[in-house]
């Protein structure tokens, strides 16, 4: 036993004493396989390429995004869709559904009026189940194409954008009396300027046999005509 411990002491010394030795002159006698420092990797270059393909493909998704979001009409395959005869642009604009007067939009297809625009909105949800895919905001006349949701320009929807918002110049106003021209109707019907009648809502009809007399009276009517929603508080006339 006494030989074998004495053994096992000198195999121990000799083993650190090399292995001391070794580590002062700067060598290991390891096998060279894997002692070779492996190839540095060009961890730089291989992350700025990454990047710069991400940055590229970015780059494409946002242009092809931006490229979609406005479409001229000949782009759009349901302009011919709209139904002129069915829009009514007279009565409350509030959602046929919610009631609610933010963000209403209406369906150039049926007429009706639906809120929102983007997804689970009223009028995602009418488009996808009625297949009425043009839509108008009733604010600023814009059309879109739901539910792709691009906006869509196009002269042919001038006519619609002009009777949801008509505005008149000084001449305009001063020809209504001074001669009478005939003008036609989203729905197809001539009418002469100053001659509409006014939607019954809820027996309103004697209300509007007032309105009527009071357009007769060409100062309160060339008051309105040429009325700027913008410079309206700032009227003296309409002041309280």
């Amino acid at each position: 036993r006494r030989e074998t411990a004495m053994a096992e002491a000198m195999g121990a010394n000799g083993g650190s004493s090399r292995k001391r030795e070794r580590e002062e002159s700067g060598s290991d006698d390891a096998s060279p396989s894997a002692t070779a420092p492996a190839p540095a990797l060009d961890t730089d270059s291989e992350s700025s390429s990454t990047e710069r393909e991400a940055r590229s493909v970015e780059g494409t998704t946002k242009a092809s995004t931006s490229s979609l979001s406005v479409r001229p009409g000949n782009e759009c395959p349901y302009l011919d869709t709209i139904s002129r005869q069915r829009l009514d642009f007279d009565f409350d604009k509030c959602c046929s559904v919610s009631l609610r007067k933010e963000n209403v939009y209406a369906c150039l297809v049926c007429g009706k009026y639906f809120q929102g625009r983007g997804r689970n909105t009223k009028a995602y949800t009418h488009a996808l189940e009625e297949t009425h895919f043009m839509f108008m905001n009733l604010k600023n006349g814009n059309v879109y194409c739901l539910p792709e949701g691009y906006q869509v320009k196009d002269r042919s929807l001038e006519d619609i954008k002009r009777v949801l918002d008509p505005r008149f110049t000084q001449k305009d106003v001063d020809d209504i009396d001074g001669e009478s021209r005939w003008q036609r109707g989203l729905d197809g019907q001539h009418f002469l300027p100053g001659m509409v009648g006014l939607n019954n809502v809820k027996a309103s009809d004697y209300a509007n046999v007032v309105i009527h007399c009071l357009l007769r009276v060409k100062p309160f009517r060339n008051f309105f005509l040429t009325l700027d929603e913008h410079k309206l508080m700032d009227d003296p006339k309409v002041q309280v």
